[in-house]
């Protein structure tokens, strides 16, 4: 558990606790006082580091995206072992003269973020949090990644505004079922 100082203007209290509830468990309790100028505001925040956090797990005001379950996501995916080699082959593809383009590109994103996020679910369901953080933590990053990739270039069909989710491990779900059902 650690504190949190923030200076700010009054008027963005609200947003700014907002954002770090959607990164650190953020206690109810917190102190203000106005700053020496009197023009702004000190806020104190009482905080601890997020474990696992999921779609399942949102902060309050954090937006919800109505995303299909692991379960349904992956049926009819290859074993973990069988698409980890697929997505190396994927990645060596990348490499080889032609093999860039912007469709191979976004299918390794993809594969990869679902194979992490296949993988991070094994490891919660198997393991203490702490043991299954950085499994958890890779496919929330792996998630995040797709989700920016595709806002950029237009690709599937990510949220409007990447930045208000706390997890993109759901759409990384919605993404490969699409893709899945496409192949």
């Amino acid at each position: 558990m650690f504190q949190i100082r923030v200076i700010c203007d009054a008027r963005d209290i609200d947003e700014i606790t907002k954002r770090l509830s959607g990164v650190f468990d953020i206690s109810d309790m917190s102190r203000r006082y106005p700053t020496r100028d009197g023009d702004r505001v000190r806020v104190y925040l009482t905080a601890d580091h997020r474990q696992g956090l999921t779609i399942d797990h949102m902060p309050p005001g954090v937006t919800i995206q109505d995303w299909p379950d692991a379960e349904t996501a992956y049926r009819g995916a290859p074993p973990v072992l069988k698409e980890m080699n697929n997505v190396l082959e994927l990645s060596l593809q990348l490499g080889r003269p032609g093999g860039r383009t912007p469709a191979a590109e976004r299918e390794q994103r993809l594969r990869k973020a679902a194979l992490l996020d296949r993988i991070a679910l094994d490891e919660a369901d198997t393991y203490a949090p702490d043991v299954a953080a950085n499994a958890v933590e890779a496919a929330e990053a792996a998630a995040l990644a797709l989700a920016r990739a595709d806002h950029e270039q237009g690709s599937g069909e990510p949220p409007k505004d990447h930045e208000a989710v706390a997890s993109y491990r759901g759409y990384v779900r919605q993404e490969y079922a699409r893709w899945l059902t496409g192949q």
